[in-house]
């Protein structure tokens, strides 16, 4: 089973790496098809020499800044898909609350956060869950992110902890776990550093996360309580045609809307313990 939270968790970050792809792509072709002219023409003016371009005006600077101006804008677009990606990963984990309590009737405990309610709904906690090095990494992810929105000179105390004392450990770990890590370092203090190859590297590690907390949360919830919600849902969703449409076509509509919202399989459902 997985829930239609995952998938529209995936699908926002594939669309945020194509859009980082695409970006690099363009200041790619950029920089090699103005090469030439770039060295013929260090002390032009930008405004001057594009002349066609309408946004020409808005940079005062000569062809010799390009490179630097190039690297500058991929920094921000890295600093800014991190963010957005690890926000729509918080979003995931409150799409999944509102699942949880939905199903099971539950609420979230106040002062606590969205990873750790996620399993705190379902009696559990997140360390029978996960691995150690699992939470570690979440936390990785979540203390750095917060070093580009609230930025800081000084390493924050517990993100230099987790890559003094956890860092190299991390490497070591995903290195078993299939995924494939080709820019970041857990046990680099330089976090000032990042670049379009380790946003990918995050894009990786919360997609595989997202697709083990999914797998894990669906596994502690009865499969009953889960069909009772499925019911309960579609009854609500297609009221207008209870009653109305032929029991078969009900099930087979039924049977769509599971599989689309839980993943859920024909053989998990009773239909003759099922009311429409």
């Amino acid at each position: 089973m997985r829930t239609e939270c995952l998938l529209s968790f995936k699908d926002t970050i594939s669309d945020i790496n194509r859009d980082i792809t695409l970006a690099l792509f363009i200041n790619e072709q950029f920089a090699l098809d103005n090469a030439q002219n770039v060295s013929d023409n260090p002390n032009s003016l930008v405004r001057e020499f594009y002349s066609h371009n309408k946004y020409r005006y808005a940079f005062n600077y000569r062809l010799d800044n390009i490179t630097e101006l190039i690297n500058e804008h991929l920094l921000f677009i890295s600093r800014s898909s991190y963010v957005l990606i690890y926000t729509n990963f918080e979003l995931y984990l409150r799409n999944m609350i509102k699942l949880i309590r939905d199903i099971t009737k539950s609420k979230p405990i106040q002062g606590k956060l969205e990873i750790e309610n996620v399993f705190l709904m379902n009696s559990s906690s997140i360390e029978r869950n996960l691995s150690q090095e699992e939470i570690n990494t979440l936390d990785y992810i979540r203390k750095r992110r917060n070093t580009i929105a609230h930025p800081n000179k000084k390493l924050p105390k517990e993100l230099n902890d987790i890559i003094t004392n956890e860092g190299a450990n991390l490497n070591a770990y995903w290195m078993t776990q299939g995924v494939e890590l080709k820019g970041l370092d857990f046990s680099s203090h330089h976090i000032d550093v990042l670049n379009e190859t380790m946003v990918i590297d995050i894009i990786k590690l919360l997609r595989h996360l997202a697709s083990l907390i999914d797998k894990k949360v669906l596994h502690l919830i009865d499969k009953h309580e889960i069909i009772d919600y499925l019911v309960k849902d579609f009854k609500e969703q297609f009221s207008h045609k209870v009653g109305v449409t032929p029991r078969t076509k009900l099930e087979k509509m039924f049977l769509n809307v599971a599989k689309r919202k839980i993943d859920i399989e024909a053989k998990d459902i009773d239909f003759t313990t099922i009311t429409f």
